[in-house]
């Protein structure tokens, strides 16, 4: 369990824009400032809120690629932690300290504007004085508080895993980390050496070391879980080798039966067959019998076809002159049709003609019609 909560926590810690730096030197505990410890104050304060209530909202995106990143450093280098050490309660226990910090800062703070000091006045009163303001506002020691922006950053939609982070989160938590910072700087100038300094300043250098020691268990724990999701993913890659493998077998063991038994019904339909063709030799060399005499009775056949072809064509020749003296036959007979309708045109002009001379009684009339008669002009 304590390899998935720190996987959770880098999760989360990369979506609020956290780098989690590899383990390199430790920091001087005298370099340490109340404003970096309040950032990170509230920072771990948004992962703590995170942890609690939106631990199913995870993106694999940024695990995969912090792993694709640590995957290139080597392997020889990753220590496992000792065993019966629960992360968990560490990093509860650093955020719990962390808001204890918190919360002295805010009492002093709210002290220090309640009794409407200033800086100069402060540094007039004297630390005992600033002492017995403190004490006026106790810190309780509760839960961390959630910020209202890391509430709402958490509602919003989830990138797709081809984008890059974006950093609406980490613009939130900067705000309140200067919020933070600016309570802080006025708490340090309002009690210089008072109101738990000294404690304050303990505490800040214990958080370090042991937000140093955090960074760097996550660190191996990262580079553990690098290993085993290589180990992993090498384990379903020869899974699904043996298992394509085993289909092929499969696959070849079915083949291999079938065509044994193809094998098997092709030997049947062999021996099947060669008993039809023994008996279809015994066809042929009946029907060679019967074709030798066929082919005596088709040459008969052809010298019959051929002698019955000359009779075709001598009748076609016959029929070729009966058709040209038919049509022959046809002509004259048109010719002589449009001769008698000539003549006969002819007679009955000429008995017009003679029905008129014989009708008229005018001499001249007459001549005339006797001219045309004698000359054969008729109109």
């Amino acid at each position: 369990m304590a390899g998935k909560d720190l996987e959770d926590l880098k999760s989360r810690l990369s979506r609020l824009g956290v780098t989690v730096p590899s383990p390199g030197g430790t920091p001087n505990d005298n370099d340490v400032s109340i404003a970096s410890s309040v950032s990170d104050i509230a920072r771990l304060t948004q992962v703590e809120s995170l942890f609690g209530g939106h631990k199913k909202a995870t993106d694999r995106s940024f695990f995969e690629a912090s792993a694709e990143t640590e995957a290139r450093a080597p392997m020889d280098t990753i220590s496992h932690p000792p065993p019966g050490v629960n992360t968990k309660e560490e990093v509860m226990d650093v955020l719990r300290r962390c808001n204890e910090i918190e919360q002295c800062l805010q009492a002093a703070e709210t002290a220090a504007s309640a009794s409407g000091l200033k800086p100069s006045s402060m540094g007039e009163g004297g630390p005992r004085g600033l002492e017995n303001n403190f004490a006026l506002t106790p810190p309780s020691f509760s839960q961390p508080p959630i910020f209202d922006n890391v509430v709402s950053a958490t509602k919003k939609k989830r990138r797709p895993k081809s984008a890059k982070p974006s950093y609406g989160i980490a613009s939130a938590s900067a705000s309140a980390s200067a919020a933070l910072t600016a309570a802080a700087t006025a708490a340090r100038v309002h009690c210089a050496s008072g109101c738990g300094s000294s404690r304050i300043r303990e505490v800040e250098h214990a958080m370090a070391k042991e937000r140093i020691a955090l960074k760097r268990e996550s660190t191996v724990e990262r580079k553990r879980v690098v290993m085993l999701e290589k180990e992993v993913l090498a384990l379903r890659t020869h899974l699904d080798s043996r298992s394509t493998q085993e289909m092929n077998l499969t696959e070849q063991h079915q083949s291999l039966v079938a065509m044994t038994l193809e094998r098997d019904d092709l030997l049947g339909l062999l021996r099947a067959t060669m008993k039809k063709l023994e008996t279809a030799d015994e066809v042929v060399r009946r029907s060679t019998q019967t074709g030798a005499e066929l082919e005596a009775k088709v040459e008969q056949l052809a010298h019959e076809h051929s002698i019955a072809m000359e009779e075709a064509k001598r009748a076609s020749e016959q029929a070729d002159g009966l058709n040209k003296d038919h049509q022959n036959l046809l002509w004259s007979q048109e010719v002589m049709q449009r001769i008698s309708e000539v003549q006969l045109g002819h007679y009955r002009n000429k008995r017009k003609v003679l029905q008129d001379l014989l009708e008229t009684q005018d001499p001249i009339t007459r001549s005339h019609l006797l001219d045309e008669f004698s000359t054969g002009s008729f109109h």
